[in-house]
């Protein structure tokens, strides 16, 4: 008989590390990402856990050092809302908008052309 194993897939997105955005350069990716892991590192079932289960002297369970954490994620949550949102103009939409413009320029040239010989 063949052993079964059941694989529950996540119903969120994967998450991608610090270590993998951060090189990437993309600022507004990277905040999330560091974000994302202050938030895991401050989660309360992690804290207790390692209290009930560490004899350590790491430091995990001093407050000082999970205030020290909530401090850095509130930071980074002022700098991602002080990053304006990513724009969600299409290249097609800008070039659109481009040559748009450049057609206006090259009427309102006509129009002083035809106003100029008219005059002349």
């Amino acid at each position: 008989m063949r052993p079964w194993v059941v694989v529950m897939a996540s119903r969120e997105p994967a998450k991608k590390t610090v270590a993998k955005v951060v090189p990437e350069g993309d600022r507004r990716a990277s905040l999330e990402a560091i974000r994302d892991r202050l938030a895991s590192e401050t989660d309360d079932t992690l804290w207790a856990k390692h209290k009930r289960e560490c004899n350590c002297q790491c430091g995990m369970g001093d407050g000082r050092l999970l205030v020290a954490l909530v401090k850095e994620l509130r930071e980074t949550i002022r700098e991602l809302d002080s990053i304006p949102p990513a724009s969600k103009e299409s290249t097609i939409d800008r070039l659109r908008t481009q040559v748009a413009a450049e057609r206006d320029e090259l009427a309102a040239a006509r129009a002083r052309r035809v106003a100029d010989a008219e005059t002349a």
